[in-house]
């Protein structure tokens, strides 16, 4: 598996066959078929193929939450710094997982792609918009970490500060 879904005759398309030898611990049930958006046993989704791996991709059911604490005056619970993302990724202890991490840049754009069948996703309204971008793991010049903008529907990366504040939805592969 590797790159986008595709069809037997090269069409792009939302459903993968799995190879059953593949199958870790009883994530998919004995179906050999699954779909994007679709919801695994363990409470995961299936978000599509990483174009990092060619592996199936997982994701949490909704973007990660932060409690508010006295350090964090002012900001917003939903969002994450660049660090902040990272650490809480590294952290994540989700649907009997441990091995959580920030999206890439290209595994960003698939859960865009993809975002109508995943569901969960910010929709807020236009002056709070900074909420509707989607911190990635990469980096630009150091300074900056790519972000995708998931309401205003289109697919341009964006790059800001890392200090800046944006929501966070954690992905998982086979390893």
């Amino acid at each position: 598996m590797s790159g986008s879904l595709r069809s037997q005759h090269g069409q792009p398309c939302s459903t993968l066959t799995v190879d059953k030898e593949k199958i870790m611990s009883g994530e998919i049930a004995s179906e050999s078929r699954i779909s994007i958006g679709q919801r695994m046993p363990d409470g995961t989704i299936y978000a599509g193929n990483s174009p990092e791996t060619g592996e199936a991709m997982y994701t949490t059911p909704e973007d990660a939450r932060m409690n508010k604490s006295w350090w964090m005056r002012g900001s917003d619970p939903l969002t994450f710094t660049f660090n902040q993302a990272r650490k809480y990724a590294a952290k994540l202890v989700a649907h009997g997982h441990d091995d959580w991490r920030v999206p890439t840049r290209a595994e960003l754009r698939v859960l865009f792609e993809n975002k109508a069948a995943i569901g969960g996703f910010n929709n807020i309204p236009l002056n709070r918009r900074h909420l509707n971008n989607y911190r990635s793991s990469d980096e630009r010049k150091g300074w900056a970490g790519w972000i995708l903008n998931f309401r205003e529907d289109h697919s341009r990366p964006l790059y800001d500060y890392k200090n800046n504040g944006y929501a966070l939805r954690c992905v998982r592969g086979f390893g």
